[in-house]
Parts: C-alpha cells; sequence; structure tokens
C-alpha cells in the first residue's frame, strides 16, 4: 500500500491504514516488540501505549465527554500473529542499531483462535481468553508417531476448540521414522473417516511434506501440538529459509 506526504489522522476506509501509516501483518511477538510485514520488509515495531487502554467516559448524554479514568483492558496481548495493523514507519532521526515502528491500530479480526486462560471476573462476570493467532482459517494439529507419546484425547480437545472457532482442521502425525503403532493407527482413520485428514510425516527423511504442503496452499494456518512433536522442523522442511 502506497503512503502519501499527508498527515495521518483518519481512515479512508474502513479496515485500511490511513495515508502516511503503513498496512501489515505481524509475524513474530516477543519481549514487548512486534515484527510486521509490510510492503518494505519487515519492521519491528512497538505497541502504542493507548492500545493498551480502555478510556472511561461519564454516562452523561452531553455531546462533550470528558476522560474519567484509564482502566487497563484484560487482554493478555492486544497484538498477536496474524494480527492485521498499521503503523507509523520509523522515523529516519531515530538513533540505535535498528529503527523501531509503532503498532497505531489493530484492525478488525476476521477470526481468532483463543486458549481460554481465565484471568478473573469483571463486574458483569465476564471472562477473558487469550488470543493465540489471528486472522486463520486452517488448524494443523501436529502429534509425533512417538517421543512423546501421542494423546489422542489432546487431538480430541483441538478439534473442537477448531469448530468452535469455525475453522478447518487437519492432523499432521509426524516423525513416522520412529514407527507407528497399529492401534494409533486405527485411532486415526477415524478422524479421516469424520471428514479430519491425517497427514503422515516425517520431517527428518522428507516423507509426506509434499502432501502437507499441498493442504497448506491457500490457507492462513497455525500449527499447534505438544512440545517436541517436531513442529519447528516441520516448518524448516517445508519452507528451508523460514
Amino acid at each position: 500500500m502506497a503512503t502519501t506526504s499527508r498527515t495521518a489522522a483518519h481512515h479512508e476506509s474502513p479496515g485500511t491504514a490511513p495515508p502516511a501509516y503503513l498496512q501489515g501483518t505481524v509475524l513474530w511477538v516477543s519481549g514487548g516488540f512486534y515484527d510486521v510485514q509490510t510492503e518494505r520488509g519487515v519492521v519491528r515495531c512497538v505497541l502504542r501505549e493507548r492500545l493498551r487502554k480502555n478510556l472511561v467516559y461519564p454516562e452523561s448524554r452531553g455531546r462533550r465527554r470528558r476522560v474519567q479514568a484509564v482502566r487497563k483492558q484484560e487482554i493478555v496481548e492486544p497484538a498477536v500473529a496474524g494480527d492485521q495493523v498499521c503503523i507509523a514507519p520509523p522515523s529516519s532521526s531515530q538513533s540505535g542499531t535498528e529503527p523501531i515502528g509503532t503498532i497505531e491500530e489493530i484492525l478488525p479480526r476476521t477470526r481468532e483462535f483463543t486458549r481460554q486462560a481465565v484471568l478473573g471476573h469483571d463486574r458483569g462476570g465476564n471472562t477473558a481468553g487469550q488470543t493465540i493467532i489471528a486472522n486463520l482459517d486452517q488448524l494443523v494439529i501436529v502429534i509425533a508417531a512417538r517421543q512423546p507419546e501421542p494423546r489422542v484425547g489432546l487431538i480430541d480437545r483441538f478439534l473442537a476448540a477448531a469448530e468452535a472457532a469455525e475453522l478447518e482442521a487437519l492432523v499432521c502425525i509426524n516423525k513416522l521414522d520412529l514407527g507407528l503403532s497399529g492401534d494409533l493407527d486405527a485411532e486415526l482413520a477415524v478422524f479421516d473417516d469424520i471428514g479430519y485428514p491425517v497427514v503422515r510425516t516425517s520431517a527428518e527423511s522428507g516423507q509426506g511434506v509434499d502432501a502437507l504442503r499441498g493442504r497448506l496452499r491457500d490457507h492462513v494456518s497455525a500449527f499447534v501440538g505438544p512440545s517436541g512433536v517436531g513442529k519447528s522442523t516441520l516448518l524448516n522442511a517445508l519452507q528451508p529459509d523460514l
């Protein structure tokens, strides 16, 4: 998206970046920094502090309103991987080893995958959940054939979460090079029979990687699963320069 020399103040239309801002996708969040993919490349950003706060107004119906209080939002992280954001690019006058941009706005999400982390109840009795990734349309549930031992019940939980979020889902059984038991193979066949594709892979040998790549085409996918099942190794096999 091209920028202009005008000062950014208002959106030209909903869901787009104002002039002089860049629109991009959050790729990575760590330690209060956000790597945002834009047309100019990846820009490291910080979050504008006001995005972490709610402004509390009196209940007066008058046209003029004064802020009575500033309340911290009950959100674990306001921006997550997959979010579409508007950023103010780094200033040319910044000093330091790496110029830093600023996330000025988080655009509305189409979907989100949420870990139900109860942070407490507000006065209305509502609870907050932790969004893991935004604007995806497919969940890839990765388990290992062995090491760690597979837990079929965990697949059920992820599939239920995918259904609740209206996401497509598939099951990826990795580490086939370590051997696949007959019992697990039979249980995986049940998922296939009820409409959840099962892809069998070995990131070490490359078996099944092309089949998985085909399942990812034309989707925005998130890989989920226990630690140690080979998610990072699979991603590197799918895209070596990741």
